[in-house]
């Protein structure tokens, strides 16, 4: 098992490289225009759809994670963990905001990190 907390907090550092290279991308079409062979547009073109595609299987496994669960019990705590990933790293929210929105406790959304944490 992969740790969730690594994965996304690389999730949100890509997300923000991801925005970076958009607008590269954007600015480069303005100087250049689009050309399969222009090596400034070209590379850019496909970081972007190599981070597009990492975000999206990073969404997708978590998502599998938690469909995966074998009893009721082990479900509940894999959405809790769920949520916590999405807001806290998808969404850039603080300890305090994750827990407003999941509706528990300061302390329950850091056990919810250990939690991830200790996984391996």
């Amino acid at each position: 098992m992969s740790n969730w907390l690594l994965t996304f907090e690389n999730y949100r550092s890509d997300q923000t490289l991801l925005a970076t290279l958009k607008t590269q991308l954007r600015v480069l079409l303005d100087d250049y225009g689009y050309s399969r062979e222009n090596p400034h547009v070209v590379p850019v073109i496909k970081s972007i759809s190599e981070l597009e595609a990492s975000l999206e299987r990073a969404e997708r496994s978590l998502n599998e994670y938690v469909r995966s669960a074998s009893t009721p019990r082990e479900a509940a705590k894999r959405s809790d963990e769920r949520l916590f990933l999405t807001y806290r790293y998808i969404h850039g929210m603080t300890m305090e905001e994750t827990a407003e929105e999941m509706s528990v406790s300061r302390d329950t959304v850091y056990r919810i990190k250990r939690r991830l944490a200790d996984m391996h």
